[in-house]
């Protein structure tokens, strides 16, 4: 199974007209998730580590080192990526942000359409 983020809600054209609501997360088969992220109304969603226990640090421990910056080799975060093009299907494609989830345009666009929109997201 395959957890997928829906980016806007759909509803099955089949018998059953299962609806899948817009910002949920769902376990789909990989068919069906290819399905939803290609025409770009949906987005794989990793899991997440989990949240680290709230306890107190221990009187005796030496607390933690400052925060290091990331060597120029090493590979950015998602975040520091910026916005970013996602398929959106038949040629089409949305400026989304680096999250992935929050689109910048308000419909798909051709690709050199995109890639002017993207430019402009990124220089502001």
């Amino acid at each position: 199974m395959v957890k997928v983020r829906f980016l806007e809600t759909r509803t099955v054209q089949a018998a059953n007209g299962e609806t899948f609501e817009e910002g949920q997360v769902y376990d789909l088969r990989p068919s069906s998730a290819r399905h939803w992220t290609s025409r770009g109304v949906a987005v794989e969603v990793r899991d997440e580590q989990p949240a680290p226990s709230p306890l107190p640090p221990a009187a005796d421990t030496v607390p933690a080192a400052p925060e290091t910056v990331p060597a120029a080799d090493e590979p950015e975060t998602a975040a520091e990526q910026g916005p970013r093009l996602m398929h959106a299907g038949r040629g089409m494609w949305h400026v989304v942000a680096a999250d992935g989830t929050t689109r910048l345009t308000e419909r798909a666009l051709p690709r050199d359409e995109a890639e002017a929109a993207l430019a402009e997201a990124r220089a502001s």
